[in-house]
């Protein structure tokens, strides 16, 4: 009860694509210095989502903006180290690999165990859309 967990970009102009940590322990009254993961979005960062995934956190985030969107699983009880070298990916705007013309601000929730509901927006040289994704996640 009472502890926050708030995951972020860093929309600095030349920033890393780096996303950063904050905590609260007194239901979002303070808030701890932000702290790097070790998660990064290339191409223009958009905000993560943080999801919780058969009782686990899964952070959802476009990988490459406006190209893919993936998922992150951790153990870490701070939230900074996830595990990018299992990263699943969730979906891809273009089968080709392109990118589209801009979008990428995915917002996840569990629908069932394992299953994700992923809302997006997309625009595209035909034109915009709300999107929705439905993506399994599978189990460890």
């Amino acid at each position: 009860p009472g502890h926050v967990v708030g995951l972020m970009r860093n929309g600095i102009r030349g920033g890393d694509g780096v996303f950063w940590v904050t905590e609260s322990r007194d239901g979002g009254k303070t808030w701890t210095a932000p702290r790097k993961t070790n998660v990064r979005s290339l191409r223009y960062p958009s905000p993560p989502c943080l999801v919780m995934c058969r009782g686990k956190p899964l952070l959802v985030y476009a990988d490459t903006r406006m190209v893919s969107v993936s998922a992150v699983r951790t153990t870490d009880p701070a939230f900074a180290t996830w595990d990018v070298e299992h990263r699943i990916e969730c979906y891809r705007y273009r089968e080709d690999g392109k990118s589209i013309k801009d979008g990428s601000y995915p917002s996840a929730v569990e629908i069932a165990p394992g299953e994700l509901l992923i809302v997006d927006y997309e625009i595209r040289a035909d034109g915009h859309v709300i999107a929705a994704y439905r993506v399994r996640i599978p189990e460890r």
